[in-house]
């Protein structure tokens, strides 16, 4: 399977801790993203992941440890999707089963399991529709739910809807001008035939980008994932 525009600017970007760091940040409860010690956040490396895990196109997977230290760490499962996936609470249990029994398979004495916080990246058209909750994929007559809700798997997960979040709460975000330009592309670049009056706002933001170390490369990158999903775009004019 061939990478897609977007899985490429993702993981070149986002697949970064430096970058990654602020957009986690932003979308779990501020009382977790106080918690955590985001200096420590790393990619897990390839012998982690196991190969059942990297056929299924698992994005990224961090790890973070907590503020104080110790062996705890917390592991951040950071998929990105285009379209609204209905199964998508479906699709991490299975994520995060796998990256449990590696872990257990690594830490044979452990007697407890490290956090996962799943965060689905969304930058469809339309806001994220699917399910966030596990159990409101299972079959049960709602007459029954109460009685039989503790008896079943729950979790939720967070989604972080480009669609939904303003342009100046984006500008804000406590993340690298690339993040943040990253971000604002995945939001506009696909749907806006006026895609470059949308860029002018942030032309603050792009020149911020070029002045980083290695920005021009950086910003080579954006301009490539444009011209490969927007069609109203012309490279003279970009």
């Amino acid at each position: 399977m061939s990478s897609s525009p977007h899985d490429a600017l993702f993981k070149a970007v986002l697949g970064q801790p430096e970058h990654a760091r602020g957009a986690l940040r932003s979308v779990v409860p501020p009382a977790v993203a106080e918690a955590l010690d985001w200096a420590s956040l790393a990619p897990c490396s390839g012998n982690f992941v196991d190969p059942v895990l990297r056929e299924r196109y698992t994005d990224v997977l961090f790890s973070v440890s907590w503020l104080g230290g110790g062996e705890a760490l917390v592991y951040v499962l950071f998929e990105h999707q285009s379209t609204s996936d209905g199964w998508m609470a479906f699709r991490l249990l299975g994520y995060l089963v796998r990256i449990w029994e590696r872990w257990l398979t690594d830490h044979p004495r452990a007697d407890a399991l490290p956090v996962i916080v799943p965060v689905v990246l969304y930058h469809g058209a339309q806001p994220w529709s699917a399910p966030l909750a596990l159990d409101a994929l299972l079959d049960i007559p709602e007459a029954v739910r109460p009685a039989i809700a503790p008896h079943v798997l729950r979790f939720t997960y967070l989604v972080d809807d480009l669609s939904e979040v303003p342009d100046d709460q984006l500008r804000s975000r406590a993340m690298t001008a690339l993040g943040r330009l990253v971000e604002a592309c995945f939001k506009h670049a696909r749907t806006r035939a006026d895609l470059l009056d949308v860029l002018s706002g942030w032309a603050d933001v792009v020149r911020e980008v070029v002045r980083a170390p290695r920005g021009l490369q950086a910003l080579a990158l954006v301009i490539r994932y444009i011209l490969l999903v927007n069609d109203h775009v012309e490279p003279e004019a970009l």
